[in-house]
């Protein structure tokens, strides 16, 4: 869900979220001509092409990160460990292969099944 205050707002949320819920906050720039403002965000949050990414030239990378995050976000309804087995291994060996990372993770780190994962993508 996303906060719409102006016409510009909805086409970028539908631009580059594909998004599909929207909120309009009560009665915040709706003077004079508000029910056009209203009008005009309804017009570009849920019409046209959806997700294409904004600007133009930034589509084609914006359309492949989209797509690497609802991988991420489908393998990551189960428990840490099995999320972290199925989102794309190589992504999350570069995500903890930091030295910065792994001193504060270890360092923090409560549960042995996750620090032994780790362990296992960084050894």
């Amino acid at each position: 869900m996303r906060l719409l205050l102006e016409p510009s707002d909805a086409f970028l949320f539908n631009q580059i979220n594909n998004g599909n819920a929207i909120s309009l906050a009560f009665a915040k720039g709706f003077g004079w001509a508000g029910e056009l403002n209203v009008r005009y965000i309804f017009e570009k949050a849920f019409t046209g092409a959806r997700g294409e990414g904004y600007p133009i030239e930034r589509a084609e990378p914006q359309q492949r990160n989209a797509a690497i995050l609802s991988e991420v976000k489908a393998a990551v309804c189960k428990d840490v460990v099995a999320s972290l087995k199925a989102i794309d291994q190589e992504l999350v060996k570069q995500a903890v292969g930091s030295a910065q990372f792994q001193e504060c993770f270890f360092a923090n780190c409560q549960d042995t099944e996750i620090a032994e994962y780790v362990r296992t993508l960084i050894d």
